[in-house]
């Protein structure tokens, strides 16, 4: 039976019976036409009943008709008020049917479809257009004046990191643009003065942004908020003069002046300085970081066609720029916004994120999506956001990292909201590193492309949309994906970007509130059709198989439109199937009297002005009390931003505080402020060590005598002597001089001990009593003669000259003057050689001597090596084993010859010169033996059970840290170290030279034992045990006081910070290795600098990460720190000053630790508050073989003297105290290797 034979009329309703329990209601015979139609695209019949109601009147006819259908009843009537009134009057009269309104799945509104057979008429022309778009595209990206390519969006591939740059225009590295580019075609002048408005999502190609990992932002606010009202800046050398407002109108300025600056380079290569020059004078930042378009502005198609002649770093350098970075086709971005349309068509606006934006290529897309878009988007480099705001004036572009959105400058997390419905683009591709990592966004994440999915997702809304270009890797790794599920997936043939064969997916993304973890990793194998190409077998560079996907981007498009085509006709056909699990009711507000008398009986009982009074002043109470705790932790201050939002909702909407929500708040606000009213510091005093739970303040009572631990001194000490002790400061002053006298010695107004004034740099005391002679005559008689025969009792034995070794690179020698002494020097003017005097040292002396050798006396070697190797220039070559003999031999015979040198040829004067120099700068240092050193404090008189007695080690150990106040026990395992450096910190405090010391321990376990250890030696000990510094350590009640002993594990350490000035300035003293220093040279190149400035920047993230504590809250002035080693990778790598020069320990380099730079901070810290003292160190090997964990230890406890010798340059320190050499090893693979062999 044909289905026109079933067409009857029931009371003005015409009815299709159909088999199947399901009924649909059209407004007229043309809507149910167009619905047979849609099923016939997709070769079905139709087994529906259908319904056409013809008129407004017969809703009701159909009411009673259908009253007591039990099947599914859908309503598709029309979208405008009258379709809307019969639709709302049937869902109410058929409430609790099984019925829905269908018409958002056509998009049927007063604003988009008007009815069903309106969506069948643009259904198929969108059909009939994806048939032919390829080749129109073709046609329209041929040589015509209609439209711009613009530039191209990068594209992050690569083995190599994505580098984050500071956001500074991309210099003179990129290669000028050629003439006859199509990028730099004009636009149509009918976009002239708004923006891009109306141009194709196809008119523009991202540029490239350079990613570094510094983090660091523009800081040209005041500059930039200049340029609202001039040109301003000085952009590649050229600076332009101030204007203000007050002298011209600013808008017909600011135009004029672009105008010039076009009209400077019109028909010229404008490269991208010369870009960045011209659109700096039609922007500035605000700040908050935002891209401001000066007022009055109007755009021009020649402005727009220098933006278009920006050149990304992977185009312009045959497709692999500094960065690694890859330009993204326009046709690939038209093909992502074909695929995530159907999305939002039944939307009427929605919030785009753009998380890396470039020059805003993708934010075409977002403009054909037929809704309006609220777009927010994120850029480092102030060339590109600007262009990019050119380009899309009407969306908010930041100048700032997308980072900047989870993390503060402190490493504190922000609080996010899902508030995107879309987010889209290219997002940086590589190792993830930098700032950011550094302070702890997202630490465990590895690659870029990988963060930048995650923190996307994070940002959307439930449902929301992610539309990404992805390395094919991405896909490959997400067996565990979370938070979303894969709505489409194409794999694009290799070389779609030019200038790379990486693979590189289109990967749309929903994101799914239920957190089930789904293995994607194999959605190729499963939907191969989605696979763009021919899967093809190749090797690659390390000699592996690998698969990669052949075929050319346009047919892979033309495949993409194809496949959407074929999907959209088998909806149409299962549209009702899965219906009642997609549609959701349209909300339909009834506004009459029984709705709103409804309405008021479900509200409660609203608030009067006493109950909004009362609970203001209960939330003042909370905030009082939380901010009176002095360590905050997350959760205090989580609580108090809660009641603040409260405190303020109350007094803006005093409506929504009902009785119980009233009740509720009042409830918890009092069990907050009786919990946090008052402070807690009763101590737990114990007889016996038993750490408790929640417990941070202890006393401990031995029942044990009391004894002066000088009862441990020397007998050799006489009382004259303990009794001088007793009168001399932590420095070393000597107070009451004249009854002491006979220790006491004078040196730059000052009296000081014997024990201190013989003690460090002797040759220095001895200049210093030659300055103090005259003052020292005039007073006690003898006292000269008695402080030189103490210096010359204890001055360092002289090293002769046969037992000095040192290179002629060294700088010792190249500092070794010599006076002046005349040379032929070329005259750059008179273009002839000239005499002239010139400065003269030892090693320019010591080249001069080689010149004369014979060429038998090099032994392999020449005149020419050896004087490179004076010099420290470096070896070059392509070939590498010749450049490693090169090194040794120049080296050795260098060496031989300089020690010959300074034997045979220097006159004996100079050579005495020379040892006397020598040993005044490299054997100076006496130390004194510390155990003789005397101890004043009181300690329990047992140990354990046993007397104790300490060894000579530890008396001097402690005498070496109570003398120096700062220095590391390496003691050897079993000989005390715990108890060394409990009764160093313990005499410290008992001298008054510290009031609050701080402990720190790798773990709980061990953080027993010294608990223990202090439980057994120091009398009426007052504990801080803070271990972890987690959450079962509440400190909302803990004060840090005068006289207690703080001990945390190397967590709890780590969780305690300092603040953002004091960071800064710590930061800047870590100076090992620095900017200026890394790009002192072309040697270096831009990539490679910016890889060392991203590491600098994650040191300094490091040192503001995870921070919950403040340093200054508790005031530590003394610093116990045990197993020292376990902190010892703090200084990366050699600094060498110039990377042209030659250094043996170039190669030296480890991994830092957030440890380790948290401990430098910590001990430079107190030093400097403390007069260089207070740091205790204990580790039986404090280091191995490695000499930059030598260098990292010593910056711990003598950062200032390496500083004050010139070590402050390790590679200075290293080529001072240090020998290396080259070995030559065979690898596996048979390939020559050399080592750096260091004693």
């Amino acid at each position: 039976m044909s289905e026109n034979s079933l067409v009857y009329k029931d009371s003005d309703l015409s009815v299709i019976e159909g088999s199947k329990d399901e009924l649909i209601v059209f407004k007229n015979i043309k809507d149910k036409h167009s619905f047979l139609e849609l099923l016939k695209l997709n070769n079905q019949n139709n087994n529906r009943t259908l319904v056409a109601l013809h008129s407004g009147e017969n809703t009701k006819k159909f009411i009673g008709r259908y009253q007591n259908y039990t099947g599914k009843i859908f309503l598709c009537l029309d979208g405008d008020i009258t379709g809307n009134m019969m639709t709302l009057k049937i869902l109410t009269d058929m409430n609790g049917k099984n019925i829905k309104d269908i018409r958002p799945l056509y998009g049927i509104s007063e604003n988009g479809n008007q009815n069903l057979s309106e969506y069948l008429e643009n259904k198929l022309g969108v059909q009939k257009k994806n048939t032919i778009l390829v080749e129109q595209r073709k046609s329209q990206d041929g040589y015509t004046n209609t439209r711009s390519n613009g530039i191209s969006d990068t594209q992050h591939l690569g083995t190599e990191a994505s580098e984050r740059s500071s956001g500074k225009p991309i210099p003179n590295s990129q290669s000028e643009q050629n003439g006859n580019n199509q990028g730099g075609q004009t636009l149509g002048s009918n976009h002239v003065g708004d923006g891009l408005a109306g141009t194709g999502g196809s008119d523009l190609g991202n540029a490239a942004r350079e990613r570094s990992s510094s983090g660091a932002q523009p800081k040209h606010d005041k500059e930039d908020e200049g340029r609202k009202h001039s040109v301003g800046g000085i952009i590649s050398g050229r600076t332009l003069s101030d204007r203000t407002g007050s002298e011209l109108n600013t808008s017909h300025k600011n135009n004029e002046d672009v105008a010039i600056l076009i009209s400077k380079y019109k028909g010229q290569k404008v490269n991208n300085e010369q870009v960045a020059e011209i659109v700096s004078a039609t922007c500035f930042v605000s700040r908050d970081r935002k891209i401001i378009i000066n007022e009055n502005f109007n755009f021009t198609d020649d402005l727009k066609d220098v933006c278009g002649q920006f050149k990304s770093g992977g185009t312009a350098k045959d497709g692999r720029g500094i960065l690694d970075e890859y330009y993204t086709d326009s046709k690939i971005v038209d093909a992502i916004r074909n695929l995530i349309k159907d999305q939002f068509k039944n939307r009427q606006e929605i919030s785009v994120l753009e998380p890396s934006v470039g020059t805003g290529n993708f934010l075409y897309a977002t403009k054909e999506l037929g809704v309006k878009t609220n777009v927010t988007a994120f850029e480092i480099n102030e060339t590109t956001a600007k262009i990019a705001k050119i380009f899309h004036p009407e969306a908010d572009i930041h100048l700032r990292s997308f980072e900047t959105e989870f993390i503060d400058e402190k490493g504190n997390k922000k609080e996010f909201s899902e508030k995107y419905d879309l987010v889209i683009g290219n997002p940086p591709y590589g190792e993830h590193r930098g700032l950011y990592k550094g302070l702890g966004e997202e630490p465990k994440i590895f690659k870029y492309e990988d963060y930048f999915v995650k923190r996307s997702l994070d940002s959307l809304k439930s449902d929301g949309i992610l539309a990404m270009v992805l390395p094919s890797g991405w896909l490959n790794r997400q067996s565990q994906l979370k938070n979303a599920q894969l709505i489409e997936g194409f794999r694009l043939p290799s070389g779609a970007f030019a200038g790379t064969g990486i693979g590189t997916d289109i990967i749309i993304l929903k994101k799914d509130s239920q957190k089930i973890s789904r293995d994607i990793s194999d959605y190729f194998e499963i939907n191969p059709e989605k696979i763009l190409g021919e899967t093809r077998e190749k090797t690659n560079r390390f000699g592996r198989k690998e698969n990669y996907v052949h075929g050319n981007l346009e047919d892979a498009l033309l495949k993409i439109e194809q496949l959407r085509g074929k999907k959209e006709v088998e909806r149409i056909g299962n549209l009702f199937e899965d219906l009642f699990l997609e549609a959701e009711e349209p909300k339909i507000i009834l506004k009459n009297k029984n709705s709103e008398d409804k309405s008021e009986s479900i509200t409660d009982t609203e608030p009067d002005e006493e109950d909004l009074t009362k609970i203001h002043e209960k939330v003042e109470q909370v905030l009082l009390a939380l901010n009176a705790v002095k360590f905050k932790s997350p959760a205090i201050t989580k609580e108090i931003d809660k009641y603040k939002e409260l405190q303020s909702q109350i007094t803006s909407e005093p409506q929504k505080f009902n009785q119980n929500l009233i009740g509720d708040i009042l409830q918890r606000a009092d069990k907050i402020i009786q919990s946090y009213s008052g402070k807690n510091t009763e101590y737990r005093v114990q007889t016996q060590v038993e750490l408790k739970k929640g417990v941070l303040k202890y006393q401990f009572l031995k029942s044990d005598d009391i004894v002066n631990t000088s009862l441990q001194n020397s007998s050799e000490l006489s009382k004259g002597q303990i009794e001088a002790f007793q009168d001399t400061s932590y420095d070393g002053t000597l107070h009451n001089h004249g009854k002491h006298s006979q220790f006491a010695n004078y040196i730059g107004g000052k009296w000081v001990h014997d024990f201190y004034y013989a003690e460090g740099n002797i040759y220095a005391k001895f200049q210093q009593l030659e300055k103090d002679k005259d003052v020292i005559g005039s007073g006690t008689a003898g006292q000269y003669e008695k402080q030189k025969a103490l210096l010359e009792s204890v001055l360092p034995k002289t090293k002769s000259l046969d037992e000095i070794f040192i290179s002629p690179n060294h700088e010792f020698i190249h500092q070794f003057d010599l006076g002046y002494v005349e040379k032929d020097q070329w005259n750059s003017k008179t273009r002839q050689t000239e005499p002239a005097m010139v400065s003269y040292n030892l090693a320019e002396k010591f080249k001069d001597f080689v010149g004369t050798l014979s060429s038998e006396a090099f032994a392999g070697s020449s005149a020419w090596e050896v004087r490179s190797f004076v010099d420290n220039e470096t070896v070059t070559g392509s070939d590498k084993e010749r450049n490693a003999l090169v090194r040794e031999r120049r080296k050795a015979a260098a060496n031989d010859l300089f020690y010959k040198f300074l034997r045979e040829e220097l006159s004996d004067e100079l050579r005495q010169r020379f040892v006397k120099d020598f040993n005044r700068n490299y054997n100076n240092i006496h130390v004194p033996d510390y155990s003789k050193f005397p101890l004043f404090s009181k300690i329990h008189k047992n140990f354990k059970g046993r007397e104790l007695k300490l060894t000579e080690v530890q008396k001097a150990g402690i005498g070496r840290e109570t003398t120096k106040g700062v220095g590391l026990l390496a003691h050897e395992v079993g000989f005390g170290k715990t108890l060394s450096g409990i009764l160093s910190m313990h005499e410290a405090v008992e001298r008054g030279n510290a009031k609050r010391p701080l402990i720190v321990v790798p773990n709980e376990s061990i953080l027993k034992q010294w608990v223990e250890t202090i439980f057994e030696t120091i009398p009426n000990a007052k504990v801080n045990v803070l271990g972890n510094l987690g959450k079962d350590y509440d400190l909302s009640k803990f004060d840090n006081k005068d006289g207690e002993i703080t001990i945390v594990t190397y967590e709890g350490f780590n969780n305690i910070g300092f603040s953002e000035s004091i960071t800064q300035e710590l930061a800047s003293k870590f100076s090992y290795i620095s900017e200026s220093e890394l790009k002192s040279v072309n040697a270096i190149s831009e990539r490679d600098f910016q890889k060392d400035l991203e590491k600098e920047k994650e040191v300094e993230g490091k040192m503001k990460r995870g921070k919950i504590y403040d340093w200054e809250d508790f005031g530590f002035d003394h610093l116990t720190y045990d197993e020292v080693h376990n902190a010892n990778h703090i200084v990366g790598q050699v600094r060498v000053e110039d990377r042209r020069f030659a250094s043996d320990f170039r190669s030296q380099n480890q991994q830092t630790s957030k440890l380790g730079i948290n401990t430098w901070m910590a001990a430079q810290y107190i030093q400097d508050k403390n007069n260089g003292r207070n740091i205790t160190l204990l580790s039986a090997t404090p280091f191995t073989n490695k000499p930059l964990e030598y260098y990292s230890i010593l910056s711990l406890i003598a950062n200032k003297r390496l500083e004050e010798s010139g070590y402050f340059n390790v590679n200075n320190f290293f080529e001072t105290f240090m020998e290396a050499d080259n070995d030559m090893e065979i690898d596996a693979r048979g390939d020559v290797k050399f080592k750096a062999n260091v004693r």
